[in-house]
């Protein structure tokens, strides 16, 4: 639209649509950053406290039976020897997991063990 004083711009228009854009990008930043430590908590939610302080509960990744019937549980690069006869937890996502305690000299001990159901 044209006026004697020049083009006349319709106030708001570009102000609200940066206002917009803005929004939406901090919603979107917001809804990113919220949901990562629910995604974390998410994966060791269901562990006992008495098992896991946040970091030393894991998946399984192979398990070797012993033939004096411990049991080697490989997760990453930890390795831990289950003995036989060591309390084991039904998992909740029918998944093997281990929770453990550095020995302080690079080795582990199991503090508690989850399989799934009829292992």
């Amino acid at each position: 639209m044209q006026t004697g004083y020049g083009r006349v711009r319709i106030l708001g228009q570009s102000e609200s649509s940066r206002m917009l854009v803005n929004y939406v990008l901090r919603l979107g930043a917001f809804l990113v950053l919220a949901t990562v430590p629910l995604t974390v908590s998410t994966a060791h939610s269901w562990y006992p406290i008495e098992c896991c302080s946040g970091r030393d509960c894991m998946r399984v990744d192979r398990v070797e039976h012993m033939p004096d019937g411990a049991m080697l549980m490989f997760a990453g690069n930890i390795r831990v020897r289950v003995p036989k006869g060591f309390t084991q937890r039904p998992s909740r996502d029918n998944d093997t997991h281990v929770c453990v305690r550095e020995n302080g000299d690079g080795t582990y001990v199991p503090r508690c063990v989850f399989v799934p159901a009829g292992v």
